[in-house]
């Protein structure tokens, strides 16, 4: 009986094994992924920190993007800009009255114009980064998009 059984381990190994390094590549990609989002949030509020502090910066998208690509930098400790995620931030001033209601607005003078019951200005900072996973999976794409968003009130 002892002599049917040799080698039923490792045809059993080889049956198993592609399923567990599948296995293992997913459990990878998707801490790869909650990285990249933990790294696109610390850099989404990092951007709308830059553009809070006064009006002029509010305004400065390309200064918001480096201070983004930045933390992104310091979070991977990346030293090649290649390792660097590619950050699409976008922008938009808002004003808010005491009863809740939000305007978004273009300038700092159309707070000032179109909203008497003005509060507070707030800077909002929307970020997307596309995730590339390491191979294909079935019935997942390739290639998953993550946003972030924050906003920040005007100083």
């Amino acid at each position: 009986m002892k002599q049917k059984q040799n080698g039923i381990a490792i045809v059993e190994f080889t049956l198993v094994l592609p399923v567990l390094l599948f296995i293992l590549i997913a459990v990878l990609d998707f801490g790869r992924a909650m990285h990249a989002g933990i790294v696109l949030n610390s850099a989404t509020r990092a951007a709308v920190g830059y553009g809070a502090q006064d009006i002029d910066k509010s305004v400065d998208i390309n200064g918001m993007t480096s201070i983004a690509n930045l933390e992104a930098q310091q979070m991977l400790d990346a030293d090649d800009e290649e390792d660097v995620i590619n950050l699409q931030i976008t922008n938009s001033l808002q004003c808010s009255c005491s009863d809740g209601v939000s305007t978004q607005i273009n300038t700092d003078e159309d707070c000032d114009t179109n909203n008497a019951c003005l509060v507070a200005r707030y800077v909002v900072v929307d970020a997307t980064y596309d995730f590339k996973t390491l191979i294909s999976f079935p019935f997942i794409p390739d290639t998953v998009s993550l946003s972030r968003s924050a906003s920040m009130r005007l100083e």
